[in-house]
């Protein structure tokens, strides 16, 4: 126990140590990252996280899936350019389609910048269309999100 104990403390230390050089900011650094509010915050985390890209309608209902609220409320957020573009970035593959969905509709120029790795990519991934779940290739995907229908999908989605 104190072999695996040891190790552990140290590791945490370690790690605060890094925390808190990480925090400190120079005259000449500027804080980057936008304060969010607790909804905008868990729309972020959703997206960031989701497994899978999905339709507006789905199961049986047409209901929405939880994604398409998540999007609506980054699209509103006044960093929604900037939310857009960290999910496009650090996102699951998932995650980076509803950021460029975003970034279509908030930033273009950036979105005709990035898309196209996503239109040369042959990685698959976990859809969600009407009640039909599988694996989706991106050449599928793209051209949708290119051409606009999933970007304005997701804006005019009835979420309530």
């Amino acid at each position: 126990m104190k072999k695996i104990f040891i190790p552990f403390i140290l590791c945490l230390t370690l790690m605060s140590c890094g925390i808190d050089s990480a925090n400190k900011t120079t005259n000449s650094q500027v804080e980057t990252t936008p304060e969010l509010t607790v909804a905008e915050q868990d729309a972020y985390q959703l997206l960031l996280t989701t497994s899978v890209f999905a339709s507006t309608a789905v199961v049986f209902a047409g209901s929405a899936p939880m994604q398409a609220p998540a999007f609506q409320e980054l699209l509103k957020s006044e960093h929604a350019t900037t939310l857009f573009s960290d999910l496009q970035k650090d996102a699951t593959l998932a995650g980076q389609l509803y950021g460029l969905c975003g970034l279509y509709l908030t930033d273009k120029e950036h979105f005709d910048d990035v898309i196209v790795d996503y239109q040369n990519s042959h990685s698959s991934v976990q859809t969600f269309f009407g009640c039909i779940v599988g694996d989706t290739p991106l050449t599928e995907i793209v051209p949708s999100i290119v051409d606009g229908r999933w970007p304005i999908a997701y804006k005019n989605c009835v979420t309530e």
